[in-house]
């Protein structure tokens, strides 16, 4: 399965920060799954960077959005609020929230919108995207 956005920077927003961003979330996005029912299911997410009028809006921080100051992200998109003080795993969290996840805060349960240190796409995260976006 594949899904393709862009995104583009709201004003203020450093080009580079903004660059390395959708790298992230991008590759964080890029996944197979070998999954417990024996069956191998692969994710790419192509998410592009745009100048002017991407599927989304990556926006600086703001107090009143990003209460960690790590970074937000609107449940189903399409604003994402974009801070520097963010983990590396930032970019693909959020993104799982783009795509409609909210936070999971079940201690060491490892997935990407966990607070989990680490955390990753697990069988769970894949299996809510599977099941949301398959065709």
């Amino acid at each position: 399965m594949e899904i393709s956005l862009t995104m583009s920077p709201n004003r203020g927003v450093d080009g580079a920060a903004a660059a390395g961003w959708v790298s992230t979330a991008d590759a964080g996005w890029d996944v197979t799954i070998d999954g417990d029912d024996g069956i191998v299911r692969k994710f790419e997410l192509n998410l592009s960077l745009v100048s002017r009028r991407g599927d989304l809006r990556l926006k600086n921080c703001v107090p009143s959005v990003c209460t960690t100051g790590l970074g937000a992200a609107t449940v189903g998109g399409p604003g994402v609020w974009y801070s520097a003080s963010g983990r590396a795993d930032t970019p693909t969290h959020e993104m799982g929230h783009i795509f409609g996840f909210a936070n999971n805060r079940a201690p060491g349960a490892g997935s990407i919108m966990s607070g989990d240190r680490p955390r990753a796409i697990n069988q769970r995260d894949f299996d809510l995207l599977w099941d949301a976006y398959k065709r």
